[in-house]
């Protein structure tokens, strides 16, 4: 009795306590692990429905603000343009049920609806959500928040995700008029597929679509529309370790009662385990809301929070912003998910480039960044930007052909100044050197600021020459080997500005191409270029830019300018780069193809410099391949430059293709380059660029008719 009274009930006390007390704790702590757990699903829903959202953001700004879209759909609605770029094309590849074009009243100018046309009264289709969002819009007309709104609206057929933006040029090419309004409308309805792609990145069990007025609970995701409005409610089997680990657990509690201690350790180190399996969900959570999900590099949001506590800390930093050259070309060409893959390989190359201790983030788009601490010099940034260009530009074996994009670099570093101002002149740097000419870098100073206003003021005054005819074109002879005598002239635009004097091609090209106006002074160096040779006995070259090249009236407008100067297309020869033919091989080949079917001969301009291969050589149709002047100008005196330009000389041999050599500046330099069997050259020691009056006086005699000789002769 003493026994019991002494050790048997305390010790019956001390255990039940213990038990009650370990069963509530697990209790406890395994209802915690689920609510936390159920918590982690509603926010990586949450996530994955936002992400769907601001994919219909993504897909109205890109084919709203498109010079084509304006032109085929909101100026003359082109029904069957619309069906293979949007319409159709959406619902193909997005299932997007609903492809819209309305009116400011809500009318709709074209409609496919489930892949099909059909009439439709918007408002009545797509739900409040909708209707509210387009009103926004329209007021937002004229104001920095006219652009794209994105969300979810509760439609006839279900919920769906929606996005509404106005078409509107993407370049100063197109002119939309002010009162013209029209709407780019898709809608894509929270369906299975939806539901299922929701659930493969977010949750393991099925998620279900139930009616806005179910009522919420575990497991459970309100949808709201734009207004605010229920319209619609996601709802799963939320996943519940706890009460599994409990089920566990119990049995052997029961059988371990005597063992109570290390019964508890037991549920301790349980519990300890399922609290780091709660931690790491969060933190994984935490992950995706902080990186892109394509590349799994840190996203905007990341690059924003390190620059903050960069700032606070008021250490010094570099930003390197850098925007690929092309990218849109490669989407547009081979789709989105070659884009894709590019993106996730130029991704790579960057990590592997990433110096020690830096944040490289994506931004969006084709856009990356480096955050570097602490103080870099010249030399530093400069290896640093040469290594990510190079890096970048390596070719992309993705498809039969390689895929070669470049990209722009811009640097600045902080001084003190808020981190947002850091970004912008990184901005300013990166867009400048993406007008210098692309692929390549610029370091941010502050002439930059002032330079911007300098270059608006040239582009006003360049368009005012254009259009007065106040450029000029000067012509660089282009001298047979065998006999040394002209075989063509290449022509060249000048610039001689009335107050500040000569504007060198490096300079204003440069702006012309920024600003779209290439394309007309094109075709100004073209219709002058045929007036002044008309008569002469022999071709004459002029160069494409990249804008003139992939222009859908080239053909029609170098036809109807050689009409109006009486200029035969035979005696007509177009330089172009090999970045023409590596970025759209399959386009590029019908443009030349095209060309050469009226007679006009083609030339490949700068080769050696890029990544044209001899396949390139053999697939289009080219006329001759002009050797860069780098590889010329160190042929006298570097045996590895002369070893190359040999080979390329003997490679055009091989392939009927003749050479012509640029840059030939000296008697040593010409000779062995004829020696080699070099077809043609150009370069000083026969002749700076002359006037057309040079021209006609020195080499066509009284400047008469004379028998036409071609550059192939």
């Amino acid at each position: 009795m003493n026994f019991g009274r002494r050790f048997l009930a305390p010790m019956a006390l001390i255990v039940a306590a213990s038990l009650v007390t370990l069963g509530l704790g697990l209790i406890w702590l395994t209802r915690l692990q689920d609510g936390l757990e159920q918590e982690r699903e509603v926010q990586l829903t949450a996530s994955a429905v936002n992400d769907h959202v601001g994919r219909m953001r993504t897909f109205v700004r890109e084919y709203s603000f498109w010079d084509e879209a304006v032109r085929r759909m909101a100026l003359d609605l082109d029904t069957t343009w619309a069906d293979d770029n949007v319409g159709i094309y959406a619902y193909n590849l997005n299932r997007f049920e609903y492809v819209l074009m309305v009116t400011p009243a809500d009318e709709a100018l074209y409609a496919v609806v489930d892949g099909k046309h059909a009439p439709i009264d918007p408002a009545l289709a797509l739900g409040g959500g909708y209707v509210s969002a387009a009103r926004q819009l329209v007021r937002a007309e004229g104001t920095r928040a006219a652009g794209e709104i994105a969300g979810i609206t509760l439609t006839g057929r279900g919920p769906a995700f929606f996005g509404i933006a106005r078409i509107r040029p993407s370049s100063a090419d197109v002119q939309l008029p002010g009162d013209l309004k029209r709407y780019l409308v898709v809608a894509k309805l929270i369906d299975p597929s939806v539901l299922a792609n929701i659930r493969k990145t977010t949750l393991g069990t099925p998620i279900r679509l139930a009616a806005a007025g179910s009522p919420p609970g575990a497991g459970q995701l309100p949808l709201t529309d734009a207004d605010g409005k229920p319209a619609g409610l996601l709802t799963w089997e939320p996943e519940r370790p706890g009460s599994a680990l409990r089920v566990r657990l119990l049995p052997l509690v029961a059988l371990i009662a005597a063992a109570i201690c290390a019964l508890a350790a037991m549920v301790l180190s349980r519990a300890r385990r399922a609290a780091g399996e709660l931690s790491s969900s969060e933190a994984n959570a935490m992950h995706l809301a902080n990186h892109d999900s394509l590349t799994g590099l840190p996203n905007r949001r990341a690059f924003n929070d390190h620059l903050l506590q960069q700032s606070r800390s008021g250490e010094p930093y570099v930003i390197v912003y850098m925007d690929l050259d092309g990218f849109k070309d490669v989407n547009d060409a081979f789709g989105h998910a070659t884009g894709d893959a590019l993106l996730c390989r130029t991704a790579a190359r960057l990590k592997a480039l990433c110096p020690p201790g830096a944040l490289l983030a994506r931004l969006g788009g084709d856009e990356f960044a480096y955050v570097i601490e602490g103080v870099l010099g010249e030399a530093a940034l400069d290896a640093l930007a040469r290594g990510i260009v190079e890096a970048v530009r390596d070719p992309h074996d993705l498809r039969t052909e390689p895929i070669v994009v470049g990209t722009s670099v811009g640097i600045a570093a902080s001084d003190g100044t808020d981190f947002e101002d850091v970004v912008r002149r990184a901005d300013i740097a990166m867009y400048t050197a993406k007008a210098r000419g692309r692929d390549g870098w610029c370091l941010f100073d502050p002439s930059l600021d002032e330079g911007r206003i300098e270059r608006m003021i040239l582009e006003c005054e360049l368009r005012r020459a254009i259009d007065a005819g106040e450029l000029s074109v000067v012509f660089q002879p282009i001298i047979r080997s065998r006999d040394e005598t002209i075989a063509s002239v290449e022509a060249l635009a000048r610039w001689d500005h009335p107050t500040r004097g000569a504007i060198a091609p490096d300079v204003f090209i440069p702006i012309a191409e920024e600003s779209g106006l290439i394309i007309e002074l094109g075709r100004y160096v073209l219709r002058e270029a045929c007036m002044a040779a008309r008569d002469w006995p022999f071709a004459v070259a002029v160069n494409l830019s990249p804008a003139q090249f992939w222009d859908r009236t080239l053909v029609d407008g170098v036809l109807a300018t050689l009409a109006e100067c009486d200029f035969p297309p035979e005696r007509l020869e177009f330089e172009i780069t090999e970045t023409y033919l590596l970025r759209r091989p399959e386009a590029a080949a019908e443009v030349i193809a095209q060309l050469r079917r009226h007679g006009i001969r083609m030339a490949l301009d700068d080769f050696g410099t890029g990544y044209a291969s001899i396949g390139y050589l053999q697939r289009f149709e080219l006329d001759l391949v002009k050797l860069d002047r780098s590889f010329v100008e160190r042929i006298a005196f570097d045996s590895d430059a002369a070893d190359v330009a040999l080979a390329i000389i003997a490679l055009g041999s091989a392939l009927h293709l003749p050479i012509l050599a640029e840059g030939v500046e000296s008697p040593e330099q010409a000779t062995m380059l004829a020696t080699a069997g070099c077809a043609y050259m150009q370069g000083w020691h026969y002749g700076r660029p002359m006037t057309a009056a040079d021209i006609g006086s020195k080499h066509c005699g009284d400047g008469g008719p004379a028998q036409h000789r071609s550059i192939a002769a």
